[in-house]
């Protein structure tokens, strides 16, 4: 005789733990794509911070030229004064040392601006070989909101809080799917059998018979009433760690928040300060000026007003460009760098 056996099983209800799983996966995507996002605006921010850095060090390179270029003609002036015996020469050296210690930085800049053009240009996707200039930068000075509104818009936008309320989903699916296992299983079978005197796998009629046996089965793991209540309390302990970890990241975000609100503050006002610096510094140039032609004052007076106004004036293209970048770090921290 020849015999052949087909079943057919399907399970009816396990718990829902195929459903829980099912929608962790769907969370846990969730998760990787704000990830994503997260990613995609530091690389935004990586753009704006080296774009800030490279018009810093291009700033810093035009003071340079400016002051050398006036350096330049107080040297001629002071060699001018020495050929008449009116200044010694150790004046003249004055301006000179002076000079060589502005071309030193103007070196050290030169220096910056190819590491930070070659990496701008990576960033960009641009061939390493590009040489980038930026004339300006956008007025610094925005219009500023109230730091409550920027630590609400932080809570609603950053990715990192959604990740944490998706992770607690997750535990709470956890725990729902290791209760699971304290519930029946509930499944349905279907067999078919085909038996023929014959011992011939193709049927003939009339020499073959074909019984059929449909059941339904019903099991329980009794073990699992008592083994699952430490797994329980475990994705319990998962579940509070999740709201823990969601605690921690929103104090993070909003001191965050605050801190970088505060130094775009600080930043503006350090651009105020630094613009009656400037304008003092100048005064006091053009009066020393003034003096060492008549002799008034001595050359390393001269060259000191000259080394104020000079620093003032590189402080104050830093500080524009600091402002500029301390706005947009607020604005990532909040979560609208790249929207």
């Amino acid at each position: 005789a020849y015999l052949g056996i087909l079943s057919l099983n399907q399970v009816i209800f396990a718990g829902n733990k195929l459903k829980y799983a099912r929608q962790s996966t769907e969370l846990l995507t969730q998760v990787a794509r704000l990830d994503e996002v997260n990613d995609r605006d530091q690389i935004v921010y990586n753009i704006i911070n080296s774009y800030y850095n490279l018009y810093k060090v291009l700033q810093g390179k035009k003071v340079v030229e400016q002051n050398v270029a006036s350096l330049d003609q107080q040297i001629k002036q002071s060699q001018r004064f020495f050929d008449q015996g009116i200044v010694t020469k150790n004046d003249v050296l004055q301006f000179q040392l002076q000079k060589a210690n502005v071309e030193l930085n103007g070196i050290d800049l030169e220096n910056n601006r190819r590491i930070v053009n070659y990496n701008l240009d990576i960033l960009l996707g641009l061939p390493e070989t590009t040489q980038l200039t930026i004339e300006q930068v956008a007025d610094a000075d925005k219009p500023l909101g109230m730091l409550a509104s920027y630590i609400d818009t932080a809570i609603a936008t950053r990715p990192e809080l959604r990740q944490a309320d998706l992770q607690a989903k997750v535990a709470d699916n956890n725990i729902s799917s290791v209760k699971a296992n304290t519930l029946p299983n509930l499944s349905a079978g279907a067999s078919a059998y085909y038996v023929d005197v014959s011992a011939n796998p193709l049927p003939k009629a009339g020499n073959y018979i074909t019984p059929i046996s449909i059941g339904i089965t019903a099991s329980w793991n009794f073990g699992a009433l008592w083994n699952n209540k430490h797994k329980v309390a475990e994705a319990r302990i998962e579940r509070t760690q999740a709201d823990i970890t969601k605690s921690i990241t929103l104090d993070r975000i909003k001191n965050e928040v605050n801190q970088n609100y505060q130094t775009y503050i600080a930043s503006l006002d350090k651009i105020k300060l630094l613009q009656t610096a400037i304008a003092q510094a100048g005064e006091n140039n053009k009066i020393l000026e003034s003096k060492y032609r008549s002799n008034i004052a001595s050359a390393v007076e001269r060259a000191d007003s000259q080394t104020l106004l000079y620093q003032a004036q590189i402080n104050l293209e830093l500080a524009k460009a600091d402002a500029g970048l301390a706005y947009y770090t607020l604005l990532k921290s909040t979560g609208k760098l790249n929207k």
